[in-house]
């Protein structure tokens, strides 16, 4: 990796902007590429290109235009699939476009794990309603409905009785690309994440294993990820052997991998779901390297420009310090009129980073997929008490005014 070397970024958005501020400081030309001309990473950028990263053609092209030596994409499954595909038709390194396909594609993934005789939760593919009604009688009720291939939990949710499954399937349905719902059986247990890399492709680590909380009801919405999973020793173990054997079976071998499982009360992990790619809201970049001191976003670039270095001081999960990633729900409705406090927030000591998502000018809203959460916060303290009251202390310290 040379200074002015050329690498394309995609997308653009608050969550690449830490690797396309690493890129620059590592002297590369970086072209971004993004559907929104006001992506905050385009103003980072050498280049900036308007392009959707599920326009693959665009995609291709901007690549060739401007000759880049180097493709990445980060925490969004839409660009990295786009970046395999840029990799695959000019000679350049990034997850393999097998790897993109099962990591994108839930059908393809969970068919994929079932021959490699791994548990997870019985499932059926279906394109109609009447489909749908049939796959209940493998899956009982309640299940879980879902896009074979979206990502954020977008079209995501449970039917919990009879008079509910209508709706749910429509949801997923219209939110499929391919226009297939995944039907699954809802298991009771704690949602699990494992976050991984691949240094080599024989040399894979997981670096950060967390449990997660979550809005009740049909929809099922992260609003809290704490680190270290707070699950015995024995079970933890468990799931890092577990999530190893899923990215085995899927051939992952190049890059970050993020991981959801649901562990149930006898500690067996059942499959969710596992991207080859870093975790979202600054998973990747700041709660990762946080706990394992593996630098994320460097390691990306030099992958992508053909070096493979296995930095040392490196820490395998689970590590003993507390990290949290909690999701703000400011409690009220209405137009969001004017926020206040975010650099306050930012200062409170342990304290790594605070986001607000929600938008001026705009209604908050009800929490009904990620990026419906109204902001987020990333703090680490001793115990998950205490990053807990870190992340209640932001959330008051933020002001906001609605109409």
């Amino acid at each position: 990796m040379t200074p002015g070397a050329r690498v394309l970024i995609l997308p653009a958005g608050i969550e690449q902007v830490h690797i396309i501020r690493k890129a620059r400081a590592l002297g590369l030309f970086v072209v971004a590429i993004d559907p929104d001309p006001d992506a905050p990473g385009f103003a980072l950028a050498d280049v900036r290109e308007i392009g959707s990263p599920r326009d693959i053609g665009r995609c291709v092209e901007a690549a060739r235009a401007h000759r880049v030596e180097a493709v990445v994409a980060d925490q969004c499954d839409y660009s990295l699939f786009a970046s395999a595909c840029i990799a695959d038709q000019l000679g350049l390194r990034a997850p393999s476009l097998q790897a993109a396909q099962l990591t994108t594609n839930k059908r393809l993934m969970r068919e994929c794990v079932r021959r490699a005789g791994l548990a997870q939760p019985a499932f059926r593919a279906c394109r109609t309603l009447d489909e749908a009604m049939s796959a209940l009688d493998a899956t009982g009720l309640p299940a879980i409905f879902k896009p074979v291939d979206n990502r954020g939990s977008y079209g995501v949710s449970t039917a919990l009785a009879n008079d509910e499954v209508k709706a749910s399937f429509y949801e997923a349905l219209e939110n499929a690309h391919s226009r297939e719902v995944l039907v699954e059986t809802f298991l009771e247990g704690t949602m699990v994440t494992v976050d991984g890399y691949c240094f080599r492709p024989d040399h894979y680590l997981a670096l950060g294993i967390a449990s997660k909380r979550k809005v009740g009801g049909r929809r099922n919405v992260d609003m809290e990820v704490m680190y270290p999973a707070e699950l015995s020793e024995t079970t933890i173990a468990r799931v890092l052997e577990y999530n190893r054997a899923v990215v085995t079976a899927l051939d992952l071998r190049f890059g970050a991998t993020h991981g959801e499982y649901l562990v149930t009360a006898d500690g067996t992990p059942y499959l969710i779901e596992i991207a080859n790619r870093g975790g979202g809201v600054y998973t990747a970049p700041i709660i990762v390297p946080s706990l394992s001191n593996a630098p994320i976003t460097e390691l990306l670039l030099r992958n992508a420009f053909g070096e493979f270095p296995v930095p040392s001081g490196i820490e395998a999960a689970p590590q003993p310090r507390s990290t949290v990633l909690g999701f703000i729900d400011f409690g009220v409705r209405g137009t969001l009129a004017s926020i206040g406090g975010v650099e306050d927030a930012l200062a409170i000591p342990g304290v790594l980073a605070v986001h607000v998502l929600a938008k001026i000018g705009r209604a908050l809203p009800d929490i009904t997929h990620g990026p419906s959460r109204h902001g987020f916060v990333i703090a680490t303290g001793t115990t998950p008490e205490h990053t807990r009251a870190l992340v209640s202390q932001v959330r008051d310290t933020i002001r906001i005014r609605v109409v």
